[in-house]
């Protein structure tokens, strides 16, 4: 199975992940890891987008830093690993 037939997959389960924030604009990738529910840690967040194991909206990013554009209209595919999806909102 390809990686866009599972995010085409992922999407059509609709399962989702809100963030819980006000005013919510930006977020750090590795703030955005754990709040997804993807590591415990923020250590653990940090080894996977190093680790090149971190993709949004199908794109790997290596910085842990990179901000992320939330929104309540439009969510953003995160990915840990090959088979973890979240589909992610700001509230």
């Amino acid at each position: 199975m390809s990686a866009n037939s599972q995010i085409k997959d992922f999407l059509e389960k609709g399962v989702s992940r809100v963030i819980d924030r006000e005013s919510l604009d930006e977020i750090g990738l590795l703030s955005l890891v754990k709040a997804a529910g993807f590591a415990a840690t923020t250590g653990e967040a940090k080894t996977a987008i190093t680790g090149g194991g971190v993709k949004v909206n199908g794109e790997k990013v290596l910085d842990e830093r990179a901000p992320v554009k939330l929104s309540r209209n439009k969510g953003v595919v995160l990915q840990v690993g090959k088979k973890k999806f979240k589909l992610v909102f700001a509230k």
